[in-house]
């Protein structure tokens, strides 16, 4: 009795775990109190138990971190860890699948740290944003530093900035590092001697203080060939970084630029900012393909998943999107009461790593997990289920209506035709019939408009035809 007692208030504190998004810790208790497991095997089964512990598994959205300190993290090559930069002191790594923390390593000021490309080292800045105050640039804020990430030792010190180090990274092949500096340059770095090898520099400011542009972005190409930057803010330069010069210029945004990066096979670029476009360029040509507008305000973050096929953003509206790229369309959208500022794909693409400046949390966004709607008095089950070709919508018919579902956002409607045993969608998606069948071998045909659930025009002898 003690143990379904125990079990209970376990379930039901998992179940507020679940609800702030805590699924690894309410998993790893639910497992304590689950019968047959190892610690206690003689437990009880208690059905609540279970069905807290099904929730957490199904949970889309999993909190890894609520330390106020995180700034943004970034998943490993292989997808197995991820590190986080934390401001209040060190480095803090985590095993992806379970959540628990495996490393902490020491430090100050932690701005941003990731992995390099073979996972045996760290790049690590330090800082505090930015400031035109000189004595919130200190000097160790100027330097990049690689340590080990076995056992946090320093390995190699990179020094040429003359003010804060804003962001680093490693190229694709970890043989180079790129970064960009409130000093109004970007470098890149040989990775295995440390030493500059090429200097970029934005145009005078006419600041006392930041004496030249500064570039919030910095990519390199997967050649290393190219450089990506926005000396200016509302524009986006292509550098050639072997002669240091721009080779062209990309235009067109109203307001600054908040991201940009090229996709993983060099052809394409993405770049969004303060006016809510995303926009898709010809990395060659420095043209614009494609837009993609669905966004409300600011985009923060734009990142391609692994085959290039999708994009993730973020932004000020809350809400997170995944974008198909070929088909320039949102396919989902996840809004919560939290801004994220930064997101990743897992390198299977399977989950989306969610950083916020805001409340300072790391998240990981399971989109394989379906999200699920209720449909009233649904308890008979559905006559029959139906698909468009392109997937946008579904359309589930059982005694009460028709249901109508678009895919990528799991909102629709409802009409009023009861009884429905057959529906069929037209080859675009635009259109669909529906059909009743009676008793005396009579049958009832409706079409209607998929997107607004009418019928698409007023003569009853199209829209409605009774068969014999």
């Amino acid at each position: 009795r003690l143990y379904k007692i125990e079990s209970k208030a376990i379930a039901g504190l998992a179940e507020s775990l679940t609800n702030d998004g805590n699924t690894y810790l309410a998993q790893l208790l639910l497992l304590e109190v689950l019968p047959h497991n190892i610690s206690n095997p003689n437990r009880p089964y208690v059905p609540d138990a279970e069905l807290a512990f099904r929730n957490a598994i199904n949970k889309d959205i999993s909190v890894l971190c609520e330390e106020t300190s995180q700034i943004k993290a970034t998943y490993s090559q292989d997808g197995k860890s991820i590190i986080a930069g934390n401001y209040d002191g060190g480095i803090d790594i985590w095993d992806s699948q379970t959540g628990m923390r495996i490393h902490s390593f020491p430090g100050e000021s932690v701005y941003s740290a990731m992995f390099s490309p073979n996972q045996k080292e760290l790049l690590v800045t330090k800082g505090n944003g930015g400031s035109s105050d000189p004595m919130f640039h200190p000097k160790e804020y100027h330097d990049i530093t690689i340590i080990n990430a076995a056992n946090g030792t320093v390995v190699k010190t990179l020094k040429g900035h003359e003010l804060e180090v804003y962001k680093a990274a490693y190229s694709k092949d970890g043989s180079t590092i790129v970064s960009t500096s409130w000093d109004g340059t970007i470098r890149t770095w040989d990775a295995n001697t440390g030493k500059c090898t090429h200097i970029i520099r934005g145009k005078e400011s006419g600041n006392d203080f930041y004496r030249y542009e500064f570039s919030s972005i910095v990519q390199l190409s997967p050649d290393k060939k190219k450089l990506l930057s926005n000396f200016g803010s509302k524009e986006m330069q292509i550098w050639d970084v072997n002669t240091e010069t721009c080779i062209n210029t990309l235009k067109g945004y109203r307001s600054w630029l908040s991201s940009a990066c090229f996709s993983n096979n060099g052809k394409q670029i993405a770049s969004a900012g303060a006016d809510s476009i995303i926009m898709i360029w010809d990395a060659e040509k420095g043209v614009c393909k494609d837009t993609l507008i669905g966004h409300k305000e600011t985009v923060f973050s734009i990142s391609f998943s692994n085959d290039d096929r999708f994009l993730v953003s973020t932004s000020n509206d809350s809400t997170v999107r995944i974008w198909d790229v070929e088909r320039k369309k949102c396919i989902r959208t996840l809004k919560r009461d939290f801004v994220a500022t930064d997101a990743s794909f897992s390198p299977d693409g399977k989950t989306v790593l969610l950083s916020s400046v805001r409340d300072r949390k790391v998240r990981i966004w399971n989109i394989q997990q379906t999200p699920t709607i209720k449909i009233a008095n649904d308890k008979e089950g559905f006559n029959h289920i139906a698909f468009t070709l392109n997937g946008d919508y579904i359309a589930l018919a059982d005694y009460n209506g028709i249901h109508l579902l678009k895919m990528n956002e799991m909102k629709g409607y409802t009409i009023n035709y009861q009884g429905a045993n057959c529906i069929n969608f037209s080859g675009d998606g635009s259109l669909f019939t529906t059909m009743r069948s009676y008793f005396d071998n009579r049958s009832n045909i409706q079409l209607y408009d998929t997107k607004t659930g009418t019928h698409p025009a007023d003569d009853i002898q199209y829209r409605t035809h009774h068969v014999h």
